[in-house]
């Protein structure tokens, strides 16, 4: 009976002390979660770790005031985050503001440039108009000069009647009249110059006819495969003269044909057709089809024909389409005459005329990706940082590595260069965020914390080098989990040979014994 007695109060005993370690156990939480906080472990939730006991090691006041000072307030953080989205919202407004006035000065531009376009139609129909002559009136108005060969009859007097081509000086010597100038003078002129000539001293009443047996020559210039001249024959016309010259070019352009009259004055070239009939002495002009220029960021910059109503649109489809660097945002224009510096913005739809220059300028666009939280592509500033940038992508992720940050510069796709976070950032630069090659150990080890990951590392290790297990944790009796990123469910239990991978969690139950 005595024995029974002893073996009763030694279990009371024990029963008390077992209780007086558990209210001890309840007191940890607080600690253990501050050190999940310093082991970045916010994603972990309170209820995925053991909490029913266990004894960790007291962090020092020092430590704990460290770890406290470096979290960041909820209400900071939310103020900033307001700051920002307001700033960028001002920002957008401001640039929103910026496209609009653009686009009301492209509208008004576009619209002086049809009327000017207009204008210019009308001026040449007016001129084509007035070179609309019949093959009559180029006869009966044409002048004499260098080259022509005439005959001079005078009825029933063979004495007086001659063939003849005019000299240089545009003159010709006829009998008993001597050197006459027909140059610059009419058929009918001639007719009446020499009627007067030949009146009363030599005939009574003579009966003069001028006729014009070959007429000079008509030359053609320009974008022909033949320039050069050739006889005329009354009734040809701009298609007829063009075809004795061998034809088009292929840079010629159909639309750009002028004709110096020999009869204008001034020598001003006047616009014509193909169906516009020439006269002798006419010189005759076919122009270079007009051109518009592309380059930059086109698959295939260079030169193109004009064609009336054409848009900036058009021309870079024509131009091979965008390349994959290429800014729809930024295309700017060069009139013809203007100078590099007057170059301004334009958007898709505005018409271009002859001699634009079309520019398709590069992105300026960074790209930041891997472990930030809002990877992507992001306008480029002026001294962007990568610490800025990185900012910009609403900063690291959890799983970030900041000693791990690597920039591909434009045109470098296989150089991957390692930074810092002031190194500047480039147009077109990637920047890419290595996830951190750590593991984290916690639980009834002697040092909870994260570690750096090392090839072929097991739970075993990965626990060694967290210090071993507390007086309650056992390898025998203590449940071991693993929470794995690519998981992202609930730990699973695992055995101390399980290979560990970076970015484990483990943690290390108390000991059911």
């Amino acid at each position: 009976m005595k024995k029974i007695y002893n073996l009763l109060f030694l279990i009371l005993v024990f029963s008390l002390i077992s209780s007086c370690l558990s209210t001890k156990s309840f007191d940890e939480p607080k600690e253990f979660s501050e050190d999940i906080k310093t082991s970045k472990l916010d994603e972990l939730k309170p209820h995925e770790l053991n909490r029913n006991g266990g004894k960790e090691e007291q962090l020092s006041q020092t430590q704990r005031q460290r770890q406290t000072a470096q979290l960041k307030p909820p209400q900071i953080q939310k103020k900033r985050q307001e700051e920002r989205y307001q700033e960028e919202l001002q920002r957008k407004q401001r640039q929103r503001q910026r496209q609009e006035e653009r686009l009301q000065e492209e509208r008004l531009q576009e619209l002086q440039r049809q009327r000017q376009e207009l204008q210019r139609q009308q001026r040449r129909q007016r001129q084509i108009y007035k070179l609309q002559r019949n093959p009559e009136e180029i006869l009966s108005s044409y002048r004499l000069g260098k080259g022509d060969l005439i005959s001079i009859k005078v009825f029933g007097e063979k004495d007086f009647s001659v063939k003849t081509h005019l000299s240089k000086e545009g003159a010709i010597s006829y009998p008993f009249l001597g050197e006459l100038s027909f140059a610059g003078k009419t058929v009918s002129q001639v007719e009446k110059l020499i009627t007067r000539g030949l009146k009363g001293d030599y005939l009574m009443n003579p009966k003069v006819t001028v006729t014009v047996l070959e007429y000079r020559q008509l030359f053609v210039n320009g974008e022909v495969k033949n320039p050069g001249g050739f006889a005329f024959v009354p009734g040809m016309t701009v298609n007829k003269a063009i075809s004795l010259a061998g034809g088009f070019t292929e840079s010629a352009s159909r639309e750009e044909i002028f004709i110096i009259s020999d009869g204008n004055k001034t020598g001003t070239p006047l616009p014509a057709d193909l169906k516009t009939y020439v006269g002798p002495g006419d010189i005759l002009i076919v122009k270079e089809y007009q051109k518009f220029f592309v380059d930059g960021e086109v698959r295939k910059p260079g030169s193109y024909v004009f064609v009336p109503g054409i848009t900036v649109k058009k021309a870079i489809s024509v131009a091979g389409g965008f390349t994959d660097r290429a800014s729809r945002e930024e295309i700017f224009i060069i009139h013809k005459g203007e100078e590099e510096t007057k170059s301004s913005p334009i958007n898709l739809h505005s018409s271009i005329t002859p001699g634009d220059i079309i520019t398709v300028k590069e992105y300026k666009k960074i790209f930041v990706t891997g472990e930030v939280k809002n990877p992507g592509s992001y306008d480029y500033i002026a001294g962007l940082t990568v610490k800025k940038a990185i900012s910009i992508a609403g900063g690291f992720s959890v799983r970030a590595s900041r000693d791990d940050i690597f920039i591909v510069h434009k045109g470098e796709e296989e150089t991957k260069i390692p930074v810092n976070l002031h190194t500047e950032v480039e147009p077109g630069d990637i920047v890419t965020v290595k996830e951190y090659k750590k593991i984290f150990v916690n639980g009834e080890v002697q040092k909870p914390g994260s570690y750096d990951y090392i090839p072929e590392l097991t739970v075993e290790k990965a626990i060694s080098i967290a210090g071993g297990f507390t007086q309650f944790g056992s390898a025998r009796w203590s449940k071991i989990l693993i929470l794995r990123d690519g998981d992202k469910t609930e730990p699973v239990p695992v055995s101390l040979n399980t290979p560990v991978h970076p970015g484990d969690i483990i943690t290390v139950e108390e000991s059911i014994f």
